[in-house]
C-alpha cells in the first residue's frame, strides 16, 4: 500500500478590516448585480434545474461573479473615500449605516 502523507497548510484567516471591506463590497455588489443575482437565482429555481445538471446556469453565475469584481473595482473617488471611511468605522466597532448608504448613494 501506497503511504498517502498529508501536510497541512496552514488555514488563512481573514483580519477583520479584510471582512469588513468584503461586507462593504458584496453590499455595494448585491445592489450593483440586482438583475445578474436575479437571473442566477432563477434559473437555480427552475423545476429543469432541480433535475438536470446544475452546469445549465454556468453562464449566470459567471456574469454574476464578473459583475461582482467589477463592482469592486468601479468606484469614484468619493465612493472610495466612503468605503474606506466605511471600514474604519466598523474596524472601531462603530455604526457605519450612515457612511455606507452615502456611498451608495454617489
Amino acid at each position: 500500500r501506497d503511504l498517502i502523507i498529508m501536510i497541512s497548510a496552514p488555514i488563512y484567516q481573514r483580519t477583520a478590516s479584510e471582512e469588513h471591506a468584503l461586507i462593504v463590497d458584496a453590499v455595494k455588489a448585491n445592489r450593483d448585480c440586482k438583475p445578474q443575482r436575479q437571473d442566477f437565482v432563477a434559473c437555480h429555481a427552475s423545476v429543469a434545474n432541480k433535475y438536470v445538471m446544475p452546469g445549465n446556469c454556468t453562464g449566470k453565475a459567471i456574469e454574476l461573479i464578473t459583475c461582482f469584481g467589477e463592482s469592486r473595482k468601479n468606484l469614484t473617488a468619493n465612493q472610495q473615500k466612503y468605503r474606506e471611511q466605511t471600514i474604519e468605522a466598523l474596524n472601531k466597532g462603530l455604526n457605519a449605516e450612515a457612511l455606507l448608504e452615502t456611498m451608495l448613494a454617489k
